[in-house]
């Protein structure tokens, strides 16, 4: 088994982290706002691994990713409706379960490129809802919408939601909103990375992840910037799994700090 297996296989078990934390854990706002977050990344993850199937990009992989997705929602779904998230949430989750059927239905369903642009609409739908169950969780938190595991969510999502609209650019889906949208998620992207790297009270680890997530983003900007007009499917594929996979866990260690207290280990910040 080579090294690169082994990141893929690692990158899989951060994914299915979020279904499989015991369930008294999930008493907590801020396991309510990780699966949010988990959510509205799921959904744009579902259309990026479904575009790669349909242009043969890392199909058989991409095959296993998109089972693995749909199955992850399903399972948080059933997390957030046996867990207390007030009214508020309540109504969010209610509006999660009613749009996941048609981004659902077409992914399980034979890959047709005809198909595409509406499983990218149904998985731009769901982010309302899972945006305002992460807000709701995060306005009971001490830090709320400014703390870090509320960004690390946010990076999750725009990760992929780049992730998706590169495949749909390269699949030939070059429609001036789609470009724009590719932009403005590039430019979230770096924003957010910059925050959570500057933070304050980093653990160690978190700081190792960001600078693995730092540097693949350096590299996927270049290969933006190179002048080519072709895509490169693979290669951003990989810089952008990547990315997911440092960003898994900077989330997963904020959320485990949320629920035992302040790491005994932090570093100070670094001069940039």
């Amino acid at each position: 088994m080579n090294l690169r297996s082994i990141g893929l296989g690692l990158l899989g078990v951060l994914l299915a982290l979020v279904v499989w934390r015991p369930a008294a854990a999930a008493e907590s706002p801020a396991v309510a706002l990780d699966l949010a977050g988990h959510q509205g990344m799921l959904a744009y993850r579902i259309v990026k691994t479904y575009c790669q199937i349909g242009s043969d990009v890392r199909m058989t992989l991409a095959t296993q990713e998109l089972k693995d997705a749909l199955a992850a929602f399903e399972g948080n779904l059933k997390r957030l409706r046996e867990i207390g998230v007030g009214e508020e949430g309540g109504a969010a989750v209610a509006e999660l379960e009613r749009l996941w059927p048609p981004l659902r239905d077409i992914a399980k369903a034979a890959v047709q490129r005809d198909k595409a642009e509406a499983l990218f609409a149904a998985a731009v739908a769901l982010q309302a809802p899972a945006e305002t169950l992460k807000d709701a969780m995060a306005d009971k938190l001490a830090q709320g919408r400014e703390g870090q595991l509320y960004l690390a969510n946010r990076q999750r999502v725009l990760s992929q939601r780049l992730s998706a609209l590169y495949m749909l650019l390269s699949w030939g889906f070059a429609k001036p909103e789609y470009q724009e949208a590719y932009r403005e998620v590039m430019s979230a992207f770096e924003e957010g990375l910059l925050l959570l790297s500057t933070a304050p009270n980093r653990p160690q680890m978190v700081v190792e992840k960001l600078k693995v997530a730092s540097k693949k983003w350096e590299m996927m900007k270049t290969s933006n910037q190179d002048g080519k007009s072709e895509f490169m499917p693979n290669m951003a594929i990989r810089m952008l799994d990547g990315i997911l996979e440092s960003i898994e866990a900077v989330a997963a260690a904020y959320l485990n700090e949320s629920q035992v207290g302040a790491p005994k280990a932090a570093v100070a910040e670094e001069p940039h």
